[in-house]
């Protein structure tokens, strides 16, 4: 879908329905409306003239094939964006659990060659190997820049000094993969205007029909096209 039609479908659908209300339901499978919205777009097309005759505008059929490939293009950006969560999120954990590691061996190590060490002891008495995950970072840098401080003294029990730039590089690390991880929001916000689009593509198709059945209510032959299969099948009220 091109850029531009992206951003003014996104405008509409936004100015349409300012609020997302959690209890709005599509009320069938997406790749279900995608189908039938696409064969009443064909299917009317015979019968232009009968159904705007009965008041229906046109541009409201036009417009079905922009919805939906709108529709087509969150659909695929929600796969993505549910997959990529749960990959960021055990990257994540995985370099957490790595982070928390170095803290832990960095203190044991630092408390043993720093014990005379007034201001360093008071720093690593504060430590808290359960301290909260946003803190781990910050953590390792600063026991990085403690480290460099004190190298004098940590080299006396052969600390390896490597260990203090891995550190802080991993800290750093840290902070931006939990940075990754932190698109809640705008992970909500896609699926409210996915919803947003399903619904502006359904109500489309829920007037053509309206404006079919009414039109063709003695025409079997017709009035077939106008009817959802889904909803037959399913007794829905699709």
């Amino acid at each position: 879908m091109k850029k531009e039609l992206y951003k003014k479908m996104v405008s509409e659908v936004e100015k349409i329905y300012p609020e997302f209300n959690p209890s709005l339901r599509v009320g069938v499978p997406v790749p279900i409306l995608i189908q039938e919205a696409e064969n009443l777009f064909h299917w009317c097309q015979p019968d232009k003239a009968a159904l705007k005759q009965a008041g229906l505008d046109w541009k409201l059929v036009q417009d079905i094939p922009k919805r939906i490939k709108f529709v087509q293009e969150l659909e695929a950006q929600w796969f993505i964006a549910r997959k990529t969560k749960s990959t960021s999120k055990k990257i994540y954990l995985d370099a957490l659990q790595q982070c928390r590691a170095l803290c832990a061996q960095l203190v044991r190590d630092f408390r043993y060659a720093l014990s005379d060490v007034k201001d360093a002891m008071e720093y690593l008495a504060k430590y808290n190997r359960y301290r909260k995950t946003e803190k781990v970072g910050q953590d390792l840098r600063s026991l990085a820049l403690l480290g460099k401080k004190q190298a004098a003294s940590l080299s006396k029990i052969n600390f390896d000094l490597a260990l203090l730039d891995k550190a802080k590089a991993m800290g750093k690390g840290l902070q931006i993969k939990d940075s990754s991880t932190v698109i809640d929001i705008e992970r909500a916000q896609l699926k409210s205007l996915y919803v947003k689009a399903c619904i502006h593509l359904k109500e489309a198709v829920t007037e053509v029909r309206r404006c079919g059945r009414y039109v063709f209510h003695g025409n079997k032959a017709r009035l077939v096209g106008y009817r959802s299969e889904y909803r037959r099948l399913h007794k829905t009220k699709a």
